[in-house]
C-alpha cells in the first residue's frame, strides 16, 4: 500500500520544504538576540561569580594600555588622590609610601 500526498513534495513530513529558507536576521535582530543572551547569561551567575566576570572583563580591556593610559584613566574618573593611593609604591622612581618605610624599618624603640 503507497501513501500518496497532495502536491509535488516528495521530502520527509518533518523537514521544512527545501524551498522554504530562513531568513537571516537584521542587524537590529542579531543585537537583540545577544542582549538577551547576554542576560540569560547574567542572571545565571552568583554575585561572586559576577564579580569575577566583570573583574576579568576590565582587565581584559586594559591589556594594551601602558602606564601613561592607566594613569590618564585613573586621574579623568577618580582624580588625582587617587592616582597618588594608587600609585604610592613604585621602586622605578625611587618613591615609597611611609607605611611601607615603616614597615621594613629597624625598630630604635622610639616611636613604634
Amino acid at each position: 500500500m503507497t501513501t500518496e500526498f497532495a502536491g509535488n513534495y516528495q521530502g520527509p513530513l518533518y523537514a521544512p520544504h527545501p524551498d522554504i529558507k530562513r531568513n537571516k536576521m537584521n542587524s537590529k535582530q542579531l543585537q537583540e538576540l545577544k542582549a538577551n543572551y547576554a542576560s540569560l547569561i547574567v542572571d545565571g551567575m552568583d554575585m561572586r561569580t559576577l564579580e569575577t566576570f566583570a573583574m576579568e572583563m576590565v582587565e581584559e580591556n586594559m591589556k594594551d594600555w601602558d602606564e601613561d593610559d592607566v594613569k590618564q584613566e585613573i586621574l579623568e574618573y577618580y582624580g588625582e588622590e587617587t592616582w597618588n593611593d594608587m600609585n604610592d609604591f613604585s621602586t622605578e622612581s625611587g618613591q615609597y609610601s611611609i607605611s611601607d618605610l615603616e614597615a621594613t624599618a629597624p625598630d630604635y624603640g622610639v616611636g613604634k
